[in-house]
């Protein structure tokens, strides 16, 4: 496991209520050049130079398009990035998260 600069500027956290449209905000700033979608390979296709925000846009466009009954936040999300349960992480203290094996691209993030 790689070591993990929890101390970086990097990282941008968004908390919000459910149903607030925290997800479309998060979704909108993963299109930016600076940022990664939530997704671990998006993300590293992302910092290999490989996903442009036009790219980025289109991904997001068909994955609204096969949603159907339930929504699923578009498979993007801590799960899909991190490679852990936000409910998980959420309930333990610092030390406990900082030995948790997260996806690598996190280290590289």
């Amino acid at each position: 496991m790689e070591d993990i600069n929890f101390s970086t500027k990097n990282l941008i956290i968004f908390l919000y209520p459910a149903g607030t449209g925290g997800k479309f905000l998060i979704n909108c700033c993963g299109l930016s050049k600076h940022a990664v979608l939530q997704d671990k390979d998006l993300a590293e296709s992302d910092l290999n130079g490989n996903l442009l925000s036009i790219d980025k846009f289109s991904i997001l466009k068909q994955r609204l398009a096969k949603v159907k009954n339930k929504w699923t936040d578009l498979d993007l999300g801590c799960q899909q990035l991190f490679g852990i349960s936000n409910k998980l992480y959420m309930n333990y203290g610092v030390e406990i998260v900082r030995n948790m094996e997260f996806n690598p691209i996190i280290s590289k993030l």
